[in-house]
């Protein structure tokens, strides 16, 4: 495994010492480099789906960058449930199951996201298990289904736009980071230089930069990178070099690229625009050559060549001076030899000594280059003669030693760093002898061995080892020493009761000796399971995810086949994976197929959602929507992968819903009955014909109005409440009728049937209104209420009349022959008595006219003077008001009233009329002696005043009736009654929207109850 500079970085300043940090890195050696698990854990961690695990207590055990960008947050740790938008217990069940072995595909979740939006996902739920079958975690694979249709067409049409631009540019595009490393390049500028894009990705610019000295110079390059470095613009002259070696000229235009938000101002980036000037350079190397002929000589040497005048001048240099130095030909002329070196006397002594004996040969000299930095050559010079003899200069050659002492001073180092190394080396390393003696021995720095060291000198591994380790290591110490070949092998040993594993590494050593490099590998043993768990399950992630995917390799062969795949195909990834013949049976029309290739090129190989019909393995053809972003996530091995999702059923609900909109339409047009549709708030967002024709307006001016700017002001509170109910959720619909303001002012009557539209959630979207118009009909039907209510009364008016004029005629009747009496009789004893039945008459002919006009109130009375009234004290005043007939028939009365009873809304004087009446009749029909009880008490929503008594009791015949005006079971046993006792109170508590409750028994008494609501009643 290897860590880029920054992570080894944090990890060595977060270790404790150097030995922990040592450690660190050997075990991240030892972990291989498994490509598999690689591109599994990349798939899995750049896949847009959102995917987590979660563990047997109910938290996040792990998740992947989508769960981050979804939730805004860490989830490692949290309950799942703390994820969900409302908690579910059938999702705890589900989730149960899976670790039971089960697993759940389509299971529909809603999310509770970032900034508390609501996001909604198809989920599958699949188990992960250990290598002994153990379910460990529970994988949510998630597919986010809202809103993402447009968001994504969007960003790909943003992406295709501007990819189109850069890929079709005529100019090589080259996007290098900071250190010059290779971001991007479009496919002109890959084109140029004979790779792909891929190849050219993460390498350094200078890597494609000329090597062989034809090219750019060191010195040349290196002004180049000093100059992008320091986040300026300019045009340079590059030369490169082609895939095929060919040489590359180009004009590079480079401009450093800033990130405005850093406060440094240090270039974040650069980019480059180049155009291949290949042939311009060549026309101009020719030119050059043409020139060049007369100095053919000095060039062809690699070492810097100088010529000096006698007076210590430079007169000529060759290019490999010009390298050397970092000036041009045209600097060095007429400039001072001696001056281009750090020891300039010793440089002018070379050239002095040189000019006296003729010749001076490898005096070592440190060259002084342009850049300020130091170049050890070995310098030679002879003097050149004219055809006389006569000295002419000083010829001088440097050869470079740079290398030279480089690799010495690197031997050196290597020495001293040979002599520390295998004190460096943590482990511990034994010296054999052919016999298994041990020779030497370097303890290891992180664990002890069987003996301290100096015992273990001289000792044979047969008194050192475990007898059972003993054979096999002789025998591998001898195969060694024979052969000369290393071995490796692992063995395992207890230590403090607890199993460790090591490697020996026995390695010849001398002539006839054996090194071995003993390593606890305990610890690289768990990580290598670790790994091989943690590779199965992203395996399982990838295998068990919720939506289709595959991979190609660069034949377009099917590399890699899901769960998914299979299930929506019915092909097995036996069947698909290297069958050449996959595309053709799963796309098997070759116009569909070429059609396909065709939309693959023209999008480069990247597209989102593009649906295409396949052929299942039973030959049902399913839409299957495609997304190939390999482009974005490349991994070895795959040249492309793409995921599909079916959207078969989708297609199909898009199509029903289509006709079912055409069908609701023509409804909704058609319909002779008025149809709204309005927001929560309760303004029209579209009305039909019918409805517009009903109110006398056009469509565009209802639309925007709210219902209550057409609705009478008297009937607006009573929708209103029941408006706010549906809203609530308390009812499902509701039915009224009501007053419309129709456009010209006029009232119409309508019956409206409203109900509420709402979500999944329950949450309401809309409200709809089915308006029908029943002015007419109500028209006709209050006219035939009036015309009957008419009749009623009349008939009851007639009724009342002959019932009241019997009641009248019989103390009439007693108070005629009383008076014609009086007349014919003449002792005072019987004038007397007959005045007293006259007396007695009139009285009762003045009870009846005061209960018949109290029954003629209550008839006539719309609303009550309510008032808040204590029922226990109503009792009171009822027992107080017939006190006198009470004690009269000696009657007991016993209470039973409720302490806490709420007040209730009534009319005082009705109320007190009704309790009243009923106590009367109970004291009528109780015998002397008899017992009356007065109970309260509340039920739900109501009170209630019950009056029991001991009396005669009430036939069954009679309960039935004894609520009519007039009514008496036996006028025998209640003579001075007229029956409106009873009428009257029920009337009363009827005004009082009460009800009176009856139960008797013949000859075991009787309880009236008046039951009377808490809140007002009409």
């Amino acid at each position: 495994m290897r860590l880029k500079p920054e992570q080894l970085a944090i990890i060595q300043k977060n270790s404790r010492d150097e030995a922990a940090f040592r450690r660190i890195m050997e075990l991240l050696d030892a972990l291989p480099d498994d490509p598999a698990v690689s591109r599994l854990r990349q798939a899995v961690e750049n896949s847009p789906s959102p995917i987590f695990a979660v563990g047997r207590d109910g938290r996040v055990t792990d998740s992947n960058a989508a769960c981050a960008t979804l939730f805004g947050r860490a989830l490692i740790g949290l309950p799942y449930q703390d994820l969900l938008w409302a908690k579910s217990a059938a999702l705890q069940q589900q989730v149960e199951a899976v670790f039971e072995g089960q697993a759940f595909n389509d299971v529909s979740i809603t999310y509770r996201c970032k900034h508390d939006s609501a996001r909604s996902m198809i989920s599958r739920l699949y188990p992960v298990m250990d290598a002994a079958g153990v379910v460990q975690e529970c994988i949510f694979a998630n597919t986010d289904i809202t809103e993402r249709q447009q968001a994504e067409n969007a960003q790909h049409e943003q992406e295709t736009f501007f990819r189109t631009i850069v890929e079709t540019a005529q100019e090589g595009i080259w996007i290098m980071d900071a250190d010059l490393r290779t971001l991007y390049v479009n496919r002109r500028l890959a084109n140029m230089l004979g790779f792909s894009p891929s190849e050219m990705l993460d390498r350094q610019v200078l890597e494609f930069l000329d090597q062989s000295g034809i090219g750019l110079a060191d010195e040349q390059r290196e002004v180049l990178r000093q100059a992008v470095q320091a986040a300026g613009s300019a045009r340079y002259d590059v030369e490169l070099r082609r895939q095929d070696g060919a040489p590359l000229w180009l004009l590079a235009s480079v401009t450093a690229l800033t990130d405005e938000r850093s406060e440094s101002g240090r270039p974040t980036g650069y980019l480059a625009m180049v155009t291949d000037i290949t042939e311009r350079k060549q026309a101009e190397a020719d030119l050059r050559a043409a020139s060049a002929y007369n100095r053919s000589l000095i060039e062809v040497s690699v070492d810097p060549l100088l010529v000096i005048s006698p007076d210590g001048l430079i007169v000529d240099v060759n290019v490999a001076a010009e390298s050397a130095v970092g000036w041009p030909r045209a600097k060095l002329i007429n400039t001072c030899f001696s001056a281009y070196f750090t020891e300039p006397e010793q440089a002018r002594g070379l050239y002095e000594q040189a000019k006296a004996a003729g010749r001076v040969k490898d005096v070592e000299l440190a060259l002084r280059r342009r850049d300020g930095t130091a170049l050890a050559v070995v310098c030679s010079a002879a003097v050149y003669r004219d055809e006389e003899g006569s000295p002419q200069g000083i010829f001088a050659s440097l050869h470079d030693i740079t290398e030279r002492k480089r690799v010495e001073d690197a031997l050196r180092q290597s020495e001293v760093r040979n002599r520390a190394l295998l004190e460096a080396i943590p482990d511990l390393i034994i010296r054999f002898s052919p016999d298994g003696r041990y020779v030497d021995v370097k303890p290891a720095s992180y664990f002890d061995p069987l003996l301290p060291a100096e015992q273990l000198i001289g000792m044979n591994a047969r008194d050192v080892l475990p007898p059972d380790l003993v054979p096999s290591f002789l025998e591998r110490l001898e195969r060694v020493v024979q052969s000369g070949e290393t071995i490796v092998y692992e063995y395992e040993m207890v230590e403090g009761g607890q199993p460790r594993t090591y490697e020996s590494r026995l390695v010849p050593y001398g002539e006839a000796e054996v090194l071995s490099i003993v390593r606890d590998i305990t610890e690289r043993k768990r990580d290598e399971l670790a790994l091989r768990q943690h590779s199965e399950r992203l395996r399982r992630v990838l295998e068990e995810m919720p939506v289709m995917l595959d991979a190609f390799d660069q034949q377009t062969n099917i590399v890699f086949w899901n769960r998914e795949c299979e299930r929506v195909t019915g092909y097995s990834a036996g069947e698909i994976i290297g069958n050449p013949r996959a595309l053709e049976m799963l796309y098997p029309d070759a116009d569909q197929r070429a059609h396909m290739m065709k939309v693959w090129e023209q999008s480069g190989g990247t597209f989102r959602d593009v649906e295409w019909p396949l052929t299942c393995k039973n030959g049902e053809v399913k839409i299957i929507s495609w997304s190939n972003i390999a482009d974005h996530w490349l991994l070895s091995g795959w040249e492309f992968w793409s995921m599909g999702i079916d959207v078969t059923e989708r297609k199909r609900a898009e199509a029903a819903l289509r006709e079912s909109e055409a069908r609701f339409r023509a409804v909704f047009d058609e319909s002779a009955i008025g149809i709204a549709v309005g927001n929560v708030d309760g303004y029209l967002l579209f009305v039909n014909p019918a409805f517009c024709k009903m109110l006398g307006y056009r469509d565009d001016e209802l639309t925007g109005l709210h219902y209550s700017q057409i609705t009478h002001p008297d009937d607006r509170p009573a929708e209103q409440n029941l408006a706010v109910e549906l809203i609530e959720g308390k009812r499902a619909s509701y039915q009224l009728e009501k007053r419309y303001v129709h456009k010209d002012g006029t009232l119409i009557w309508v019956r409206v049937s409203a109900s509420a539209i709402r979500d999944e959630n329950g949450r309401i979207q809309l409200g709809l209104a089915l308006a029908e118009d029943i002015t007419g009909a109500r028209a006709a039907a209050q006219k035939a209420l009036e015309l009957a209510t008419e009749r009623e009364r009349v008939q009851m008016v007639a009724s009342f009349v002959q019932d009241a004029s019997h009641e009248f005629r019989t103390p009439l009747s007693i108070i005629s022959t009383s008076v014609y009496l009086l007349e014919r009789i003449s002792d005072l004893e019987g004038r007397q008595a007959q005045y007293e039945k006259i007396t007695q008459q009139v009285k009762n002919l003045t009870a009846l006219v005061e209960n018949l006009l109290t029954m003629s109130r209550l008839d006539a009375e719309l609303q009550l003077r309510r008032q808040p009234t204590d029922l226990n004290e109503m009792l009171r005043q009822a027992e107080t008001a017939l006190e006198s007939a009470i004690n009269h028939k000696q009657h007991r009365i016993r209470y039973e009233l409720d302490k806490h009873l709420p007040l209730v809304p009534a009319d005082h004087e009705k109320l007190h009329t009704a309790l009243t009446n009923l106590l009367s009749n109970a004291v009528r029909f109780t015998p002397p002696e008899g017992e009356i009880t007065l109970q309260t008490y509340r039920q739900e929503g109501e009170v209630v005043a019950a009056i029991q008594d001991t009396g005669v009791g009430i036939s069954p015949e009679a309960i039935r009736r004894i609520f009519e005006r007039f009514y008496r079971e036996d006028a025998i046993q209640s003579p001075t009654g007229f029956g409106l006792g009873l009428p009257i109170a029920s009337k009363a508590i009827e005004l009082h929207g009460g009800r009176i409750e009856v139960e008797s028994e013949p000859g075991r008494g009787s309880v009236f109850r008046v039951v009377l609501p808490l809140e007002p009643q009409s």
